[in-house]
């Protein structure tokens, strides 16, 4: 493909990469100059079914923050997908420039990114392929996830890695640095691979490098390294049972850090007035009384609060597995309609569940996996009674 050549209803601007597969083009509009888009064409038979693929799970996406496909033409010479542009830089160019981003613009950025991966999760996908050549940032700073699995359509970057699973073992595909350790085993991983790789992603951008990764980060609130640790932590359920969740811990970590710097400069300011000992022993008592109060009235309604949220989730997934009379068996829509699972009042090993069955029935749904996943369903209901027994709610 050459610049100034046509196809459909698109004039061909510039290449932005090329593989063994395809090309990625800008292009701008014939019947509308000034309004552009991106082209991928396919130059390999392989081509055509990864451009169908993304064409799939883009149309089952719809969320500011994911790359919109605009349309595909596979009967055309050669066949194509259109996406819209991102006027604007890909975070990996952003690193090279800048090699460390504040802490504030970090977790503003990645939040971005979790929001995007929270749309492409509900619709029972992962990205598989998170790095920062997949993070765009438009001009005006809204982030774009791009490239879903697909980084063999466009140029390898440094530490591609992709092997066949039939002589050295299973499958691997991605980017090492990013990969998550099941990835690197040739294991399909889960939502949770994604959270290691914005956990490595995260890191880069507070320290300048992906790997090796060390905690805590220097110049970096030490909650905001925690949340590092917990995103890359080496078993699956250790990590954040989700990107809100994930997104929560970030903020939460950036106010507290906030309140502390407040206090911090707020004191300073009364140096040198001194503080008489009783002054120090009514403000102890009235911290304690505080805490007194809200364990009497807050503590116990938000205990409630936590079980009855748990019991509705667990209702709505057994109802999504298990439909009364007169119901359609659908699960795979109705786990995605499931977004209570997402919230902190839900028990974290519900919410882990919960996604384990989305997974089983957007893909695998082999014999053996559903079997293990009604027996962690058995377990887990004994366990939830015996937690929640004491408020009347049975699972």
């Amino acid at each position: 493909m050459n610049a100034g050549q046509r196809i459909a209803g698109y004039s061909l601007l510039e290449k932005l990469g090329e593989g063994g597969f395809g090309e990625v083009w800008k292009a701008e509009r014939t019947d509308a100059p000034g309004q552009f888009v991106a082209i991928k064409i396919a130059t390999a038979p392989e081509g055509v079914a990864m451009l169908q693929e993304a064409w799939t799970l883009l149309g089952r996406v719809s969320h500011p923050n994911v790359l919109q496909a605009v349309s595909l033409d596979t009967a055309s010479v050669p066949p194509y997908l259109v996406t819209e542009f991102i006027q604007g830089e890909s975070l990996r160019t952003r690193l090279s420039r800048d090699r460390r981003i504040d802490p504030g613009a970090a977790v503003g950025l990645l939040d971005q990114v979790l929001a995007g991966l929270h749309a492409v999760h509900g619709s029972g996908d992962m990205h598989r392929d998170l790095k920062p050549e997949n993070v765009l940032i438009r001009e005006d700073g809204t982030v774009k996830l791009v490239d879903f699995g697909l980084g063999r359509a466009v140029q390898k970057p440094p530490g591609w890695i992709e092997r066949s699973g039939s002589t050295d073992g299973p499958a691997v595909v991605g980017t090492y640095h990013y990969m998550s350790p099941e990835q690197t085993k040739g294991q399909p991983g889960d939502h949770r691979s994604d959270l290691y790789a914005c956990g490595v992603i995260l890191h880069e951008m507070l320290c300048g490098h992906a790997y090796p990764i060390k905690l805590p980060i220097d110049g970096v609130p030490a909650r905001l390294s925690r949340v590092v640790e917990k995103a890359v932590s080496v078993r699956p359920r250790k990590r954040y049972p989700s990107t809100t969740a994930m997104a929560s811990a970030m903020r939460d970590a950036m106010r507290e850090a906030g309140a502390s710097t407040s206090i911090e400069s707020a004191s300073s300011h009364r140096r040198g007035w001194p503080l008489r000992r009783e002054v120090y022993l009514l403000m102890a008592a009235l911290l304690v009384l505080g805490v007194a109060v809200w364990y009497v009235g807050y503590g116990p309604r938000r205990a409630r609060q936590h079980a009855e949220a748990t019991h509705h989730a667990w209702q709505e997934l057994q109802t999504a597995l298990q439909p009364g009379p007169g119901q359609a068996f659908h699960p795979p829509s109705a786990l995605e309609n499931l977004r209570l699972i997402d919230s902190e009042d839900v028990d974290q090993r519900l919410a882990e569940l919960i996604q384990e069955w989305r997974w089983y029935y957007s893909h695998a749904r082999d014999p053996g996996a559903e079997n293990a996943l009604q027996e962690k369903d058995r377990r887990l209901r004994e366990k939830l009674n015996e937690k929640y027994g004491e408020y009347g709610l049975r699972f």
